[in-house]
């Protein structure tokens, strides 16, 4: 883990929830469904197709989400399969 990340993953596990402001929270959750939107309306594309394939194909098992399917894997595998739909709806 390089410095930065290590200086933000300290960060973030300090953070209290009375050091955020009501505005952040908000922003989060208003980011937070955009991404879900994304993600859900990229999940049925047809570029996400090879990544659930493969995701099928392998022996990864996990209880995360891929989301806009029923299937579940491991936490890396969720990442990915996640992450690729969200990028390609853009």
């Amino acid at each position: 883990m390089g410095p930065l990340t290590r200086r933000l993953v300290h960060f973030s596990h300090a953070l209290n929830s009375k050091d955020v402001t009501s505005e952040v929270v908000e922003r989060a959750k208003y980011l937070l469904l955009d991404y879900l939107g994304v993600t859900i309306a990229g999940s049925l594309t047809e570029s996400s197709q090879p990544v659930y394939r493969m995701l099928a194909r392998s022996a990864s098992s996990g209880d995360c989400a891929v989301i806009g399917t029923s299937s579940e894997t491991s936490p890396e595998s969720a990442a990915l399969a996640n992450g690729a739909p969200s990028i390609r709806a853009w």
